[in-house]
């Protein structure tokens, strides 16, 4: 019985999962955007990058529009900021020599 049971559910998930997918897939042919909305427009973020080169510093220019600093240097592009390393892993560090104590 239970078995039976599991098989309708398994079933209906799937038509649920089919019936999802053709959803998504008729909204993107409309120009529907999926995900978090951005907070910066293109044009804040224009507008971010000339006041950058002006010479203002990144949290002001973050305050200012109501963001956080981090969400401004990723609106903003990474370009601009050279000194921020790219995801991945960190240079080889030389190993510190061990230090033992001995107690008797």
């Amino acid at each position: 019985m239970l078995t039976v049971l599991g098989g309708l559910a398994e079933f209906e998930r799937e038509l649920i999962r089919a019936r999802t997918g053709e959803g998504r897939k008729r909204a993107k042919e409309r120009g529907v955007r999926f995900g978090r909305p951005r907070k910066m427009t293109p044009h804040q973020r224009q507008e971010a990058l000339q006041r950058l080169a002006a010479g203002e510093t990144q949290a002001d220019v973050a305050r200012s529009y109501n963001v956080d600093a981090t969400t401004g240097r990723q609106a903003v592009g990474r370009s601009l900021f050279p000194w921020r390393r790219k995801r991945g892993r960190l240079p080889m560090k030389r190993p510190r020599p061990v230090t033992r104590y001995v107690l008797f």
